[in-house]
């Protein structure tokens, strides 16, 4: 599902948000 970086984008109702993983392992989204 993540690319190389760690960090996958999704587009809904037209804004991006990145979701993408820390070194820890946990979850970060952001707009």
């Amino acid at each position: 599902m993540l690319g190389k970086q760690g960090a996958f984008y999704i587009r809904h109702q037209g804004e991006t948000y990145r979701l993408q993983t820390t070194r820890f392992g946990k979850l970060i989204l952001t707009k």
